[in-house]
């Protein structure tokens, strides 16, 4: 974790903050139960396994 300024860090955190807000801002658009609403759960749940894989 030494290799990145605490800077960069909240920098990536900002933008993984936004990318997971408008995926639920989205899925809000669809039906639950529908392709798309699980397309963006989908969407949702890589983000956060991708933020604790590369910790």
């Amino acid at each position: 974790m030494g290799k990145y300024t605490k800077q960069e860090l909240e920098g990536a955190l900002q933008i993984v903050s936004s990318a997971i807000s408008k995926c639920e801002k989205t899925q809000l658009k669809f039906v639950e139960g529908t392709s798309h609403h699980t397309l963006q759960e989908y969407d949702k749940s890589n983000v956060y396994f991708k933020m604790i894989d590369n910790r």
